[in-house]
């Protein structure tokens, strides 16, 4: 494991035509060590399978100057966290791999935490799939309603009534069952 050459993301090799087209088509971020030029999807495929000998491969350097990088860059969102992911995943496959043998109970353990960052990085490709696919319609501009009709606007008409006509009016209604309604006048007050 730790005599591999210098492995490259492009190229007619076998190992390239494995990995999913979209990771060399807009990686994350591309990795360039003396041990590993590519994307840094590629070599998190790499590592499980053990292609790639981690030891070789200087992750905190490779850290350090994804941060530079993206302080030029700022990248979207979601493309942080993919790094961040893929990194994590690196960091515990180096560090599973300098430990000693590991008990079954660990083994298990990473299996399980493996399994799950799996499951995150595919819902992250639906969204990111859902998201393009999102951004192709609204680009396209048929599937937009722009509404057809004017809304009805109710003319603001001002009734000319007096208070006493009012008074009179409510009287009526409250009368209709019965019941009286006293007609106060306002008082001087002493």
């Amino acid at each position: 494991m730790g005599g591999h050459a210098t492995l490259a993301a492009s190229g007619p090799t076998q190992l390239s035509r494995e990995v999913a087209p979209e990771l060399e088509r807009d990686p994350v971020y591309l990795v360039r060590t003396a041990a590993f030029d590519g994307p840094i999807e590629l070599l998190l495929t790499l590592a499980q399978r053990a292609e790639v000998d981690l030891a070789a491969i200087p992750l905190a350097s490779l850290t350090d100057d994804y941060l530079r990088a993206i302080e030029h860059d700022r990248p979207p969102l979601d493309r942080l966290a993919a790094f961040l992911v893929i990194g994590a995943r690196l960091v515990q496959l180096k560090a599973a791999a300098l430990m000693p043998q590991a008990q079954m109970g660990e083994e298990e353990d990473l299996q399980a935490w493996e399994d799950a960052i799996k499951g995150r990085l595919e819902e992250y490709k639906r969204f990111k799939e859902l998201a393009e696919s999102l951004m192709r319609r609204h680009a396209s501009g048929r599937f937009t309603f722009a509404g057809l009709l004017e809304p009805d606007v109710i003319p603001q008409a001002r009734v000319q009534v007096s208070l006493d006509a009012l008074a009179s009016a409510f009287q009526q209604v409250l009368g209709r069952d019965g019941t009286r309604v006293a007609r106060r006048q306002a008082r001087p007050a002493p």
